[in-house]
């Protein structure tokens, strides 16, 4: 195998990926949730103090899970949304761009995860490379969705 693919990820394709990626902000929703949930039965119950922290950390915690993946993506727009070039062998993958070249071999690599819209190559538990599956033809997509399912990585 020998897959070679150039693209940019747009800053949404970004944003997207990033949420896919950073699992918190479910945990975040959840909290948000909870929060609400605490605020009605304070209320209930006639604790106005406890319900309107309840409301504001619910607040807060849902304005957290919206906005983080959109933070990190204006942060860090140069890094993520730049010019890449990617090749996959059945060896490693390489990659790169402007600011660096590198070479990971798939053992190296903590998991892999096809999405409808990307191939997500997991580097850590929370960090992973995005690939947008626009980048790639159909066969190639097949194919390198075949090779990944059916490689061990270092986990």
């Amino acid at each position: 195998m020998h897959i070679t693919a150039a693209y940019q990820l747009s800053p949404a394709e970004a944003r997207r990926g990033l949420s896919r990626i950073n699992r918190r902000q479910r945990s975040s929703g959840a909290l948000a949730g909870t929060f609400a949930l605490l605020s009605a039965l304070n209320f209930a119950e006639h604790i106005a103090a406890l319900g309107v922290f309840c409301i504001f950390a619910c607040a807060f915690y849902g304005f957290l899970s919206l906005f983080s993946s959109r933070m990190a993506v204006r942060k860090n727009a140069s890094r993520l949304c730049g010019m890449r070039t990617v090749t996959f062998t059945e060896e490693f993958l390489a990659a790169e761009t402007d600011l660096s070249k590198s070479e990971v071999k798939w053992a190296a690599l903590f998991k892999a995860e096809e999405t409808p819209e990307f191939f997500l190559l997991y580097v850590t538990k929370r960090s992973a490379v995005i690939l947008p599956k626009r980048a790639f033809t159909v066969e190639q997509n097949v194919e390198l969705g075949v090779f990944l399912a059916k490689q061990t990585f270092g986990q």
